[in-house]
């Protein structure tokens, strides 16, 4: 049974040994469905208390409730020119929203986000809100918490709130303990920006791991920043003037535009240096040495944050925190030189 005892599409299939997809198409009249079978679902449907999703939503606006349908995604506006991991998250989350009768709004917001936000809860356009990215002291969460909208982060404010996310820290801790082992001991780090929460839990795992092995930490080596092709480009020539065995990205983006750059300088990977990523993708899998990256399933983190803000919405979601696991991709890129 469903949640509250009411009986689901689930339970339906299950009872007649059938597809989920065969039910819904008897139930909706949509498909080609014997009327045999047809009525034989909707009989049992109805005697068992089904109904359609977003009927108790639709109940509650004929009595005056403000439900909308809606759940927003907040997207910030740089992320349209940036890593596949935002467009499989937001196809994730849609999917778990049309399961469940609901629409996804997506909201393209600067950085720093709030006032377009703000503009859809004064208007009530949405139950609930998911937010694919946390700055340090998120302007956004503040705001949610202000108008009392339920919401779910995919990352970590911090804060005691519903959570999707990748331990990033211990990722990137056991990705770099990886290249120390394997003969690399002279280590940079390309951070992205300092007011993303992912960037700095990242640099952190990088940190703990250097001084785990090492002791110390040459801060100097510490890229803050790098979210430009120019500023990626000093970098490097920093780091290869200073005869560096490996840089670690902080992201697949900004692993893009390292390769790029020492290909261009006829640079061998990992002969002269190695490169790891901290998030993986199509292009590092396939480029000329493979990366080592950390892998994530991101459209499989979407479906995860979609079903914890709908269960938030019906008040059944009891965790908080909803750890989602990872793989260290280990590849040519940092082969090891142990002998």
């Amino acid at each position: 049974m469903g949640a509250r005892g009411k009986i689901t599409v689930e339970d339906i299939a299950d009872h007649f040994h059938l597809s989920k997809a065969t039910v819904s198409r008897a139930l909706t009249g949509r498909g080609r469905i014997s009327d045999k079978t047809t009525q034989m679902i909707r009989q049992y449907a109805e005697e068992n208390g089904y109904r359609k999703p977003g009927a108790d939503r639709k109940l509650k606006k004929e009595a005056g409730d403000s439900a909308s349908g809606n759940i927003a995604v907040i997207v910030p506006n740089d992320m349209l020119r940036e890593s596949g991991f935002f467009s499989q998250c937001l196809l994730g989350i849609a999917e778990s929203a049309a399961q469940s009768d609901y629409d996804v709004i997506t909201v393209v917001t600067n950085l720093y986000g709030g006032d377009r936000l703000q503009n859809i809860l004064d208007k009530g356009k949405v139950d609930g809100v998911i937010l694919l990215r946390i700055l340090e002291n998120d302007r956004n969460v503040a705001i949610l918490r202000r108008y009392k909208v339920p919401f779910v982060e995919i990352g970590s404010s911090g804060q005691d709130t519903y959570q999707v996310d990748v331990n990033s820290r211990l990722a990137v801790r056991e990705l770099t303990a990886h290249l120390l082992i394997s003969g690399y001991h002279r280590l940079a780090f390309l951070g992205g920006r300092e007011s993303i929460e992912v960037d700095l839990q990242r640099y952190e795992g990088f940190r703990e791991a250097v001084m785990s092995y090492q002791g110390t930490l040459n801060q100097s080596l510490y890229y803050r920043n790098v979210i430009t092709p120019e500023a990626c480009r000093q970098a490097l020539e920093n780091i290869l003037m200073n005869k560096m065995d490996a840089v670690v990205c902080c992201d697949d983006v900004q692993c893009h535009q390292v390769l790029d750059i020492l290909t261009m300088k006829g640079v061998s990977v990992p002969d002269e240096l190695a490169v790891a990523s901290c998030y993986n993708n199509v292009y590092l899998d396939n480029h000329t040495p493979p990366v080592t990256a950390i892998d994530i399933d991101s459209h499989e983190e979407g479906v995860i944050a979609g079903k914890v803000m709908i269960n938030v919405l019906k008040g059944t979601q009891k965790e908080k925190k909803i750890p989602i696991p990872y793989n260290i991709q280990l590849r040519q890129s940092t082969r090891s030189r142990m002998r």
